[in-house]
C-alpha cells in the first residue's frame, strides 16, 4: 500500500474552505513516538518507524522512503496492537533507539475517498494533510488529484512540506 500525502501550513483562508467543502468526521489527540533502527539511521534512509496512541488504540507503523520530490508519498504497513508499553518494551529490547515525540491534535475530513486532516502541531502549528491510499499502479494518478485538490484550496505547489513533524521539529 502507498499513502499517496502533500503538506503544507495552513492559513485561516484554507482552513475555512476545508470546513465548507468536506465532511467534518471527527476529532482525534495523537502521540507519535519515534523509533531509530540500531543499525541504520532512518534520517539517512528516509524511513519511519512509530507508535501512534490516539485517544482510544494504538498502532505500529512503517513508512518507506518516500517516493518523489514534491510530496511525502510512501510505502506504508500499519497494524493495530493492544498494549502501547508492550510494544515499546519490543522495540527497546531489539535495541531500537529511544523514542522521539510528536503530539498533535487531528481533525479528521473526507469527501469521495480523500482524506484532509488539520493538524494542530506542537511546537510547531496547523498543517493540512490531503491523503489518498493508492497501489503502486494508481500512484501518480492520485498524487496529481492530491496536488489538484491542494491547489483548489489556494495553496501554491512551492509551499508544499515534505519533511515529516518530527523532522520540522527537529529543525
Amino acid at each position: 500500500m502507498i499513502e499517496v500525502e502533500v503538506k503544507a501550513k495552513l492559513s485561516n483562508k484554507t482552513e475555512r474552505k476545508v470546513k465548507n467543502k468536506f465532511n467534518f468526521k471527527k476529532e482525534i489527540k495523537q502521540t507519535d513516538y519515534y523509533f531509530n533502527h540500531p543499525n541504520r539511521d532512518f534520517k539517512k534512509t528516509d524511513e519511519a518507524l512509530r507508535i501512534r496512541k490516539t485517544n482510544t488504540d494504538t498502532y505500529l507503523t512503517y513508512k518507506g522512503s518516500k517516493l518523489d520530490e514534491k510530496s511525502k508519498s510512501r510505502e506504508e504497513y500499519e497494524i493495530k496492537v493492544s498494549d502501547f508499553e508492550e510494544t515499546k518494551k519490543i522495540l527497546t529490547k531489539l535495541s531500537f533507539r529511544k523514542p522521539k515525540e510528536v503530539k498533535k491534535t487531528r481533525q479528521v475530513y473526507e469527501k469521495d475517498s480523500t482524506k484532509i486532516y488539520i493538524d494542530n502541531v506542537k511546537g510547531l502549528g496547523k498543517f493540512i494533510e490531503v491523503e489518498k491510499i493508492a497501489n503502486e499502479t494508481e500512484y501518480k494518478n492520485k498524487l496529481h488529484k492530491c496536488i489538484k485538490l491542494i491547489k483548489d484550496l489556494g495553496i501554491d505547489e512551492n509551499n508544499l512540506e515534505k519533511r515529516s513533524y518530527l523532522e520540522l521539529l527537529e529543525n
